[in-house]
């Protein structure tokens, strides 16, 4: 995109410069109704200041009209920054529920493994109404 650029701008700059060297003969300006505000200027000036300033107005313009788009832009960033703050508290919320999980099946794993080994050993036993 650089390298367009200064293929663009590169031969405008020049093509401005050559045209400012070749029309630098004096004009009169006069400004109808105002007759005491006539003066001579230069002719590239009367073609180049009013190009720029319809250059810079017509940028003006633009960036206006593209308010909107960058506006849009602006809270689809603070959603998005939103949702990945959001993101990662529930997944450290589900890692916490994941880790509660695991010791949960971890307690009941062992709580069916002592009670396996209770009821083996209720029947190795004998039982007291066997004994008398």
């Amino acid at each position: 995109m650089r390298i367009l650029s200064y293929l663009i701008t590169i031969p405008l700059a020049v093509a401005l410069v050559l045209f400012a060297i070749s029309n630098q003969d004096m004009v009169v300006v006069e400004l109808w109704p105002l007759p005491f505000a006539s003066r001579p200027l230069p002719l590239y000036t009367i073609v180049l200041v009013p190009a720029a300033i319809a250059f810079f107005l017509g940028g003006l313009i633009v960036w206006m009209g593209g308010g909107h788009t960058r506006r849009v832009a602006r809270q689809r960033k603070r959603a998005i920054a939103n949702l990945r703050a959001e993101l990662e508290r529930l997944q450290a919320s589900k890692s916490r529920v994941d880790q509660a999980m695991a010791r949960v099946t971890e307690a009941r794993r062992i709580e069916a493994a002592t009670d396996g080994a209770r009821d083996a050993a209720r029947r190795e036993l004998p039982s007291p109404d066997r004994a008398a």
